[in-house]
């Protein structure tokens, strides 16, 4: 029985990091840019553009409580920051 222990707390700690990620992974939403914006690394227009996104564009939005007008949002493998006023987001994150 002493052999199966390390595999027991090996599972236990596996389920557990499962559990997290998913529960991380339902923080994030998608939503879409409703009129072309500048992407930048932090939240506000002092940070440095990283690109702009057109209208329509998908994103993911990561946190949108950190500042009242700027979203942290994921897209093509990027993390940024976009206004919250050009993002349509679902009901949910207002």
């Amino acid at each position: 029985m002493q052999n199966l222990r390390p595999v027991r707390v090996l599972a236990l700690l596996l389920c557990f990091m499962l559990v997290v990620g998913i529960s991380f992974n339902a923080l994030a939403s998608e939503a879409v840019i409703s009129k072309s914006v500048t992407f930048r690394q932090g939240p506000g227009t002092k940070y440095k553009a990283q690109g702009t996104l057109k209208r329509g564009t998908a994103i993911t939005v990561l946190d949108n409580t950190t500042s009242k007008s700027w979203w942290k949002i994921s897209f093509d493998g990027k993390e940024g920051y976009v206004s919250k006023n050009y993002i349509k987001a679902p009901a949910g994150l207002k």
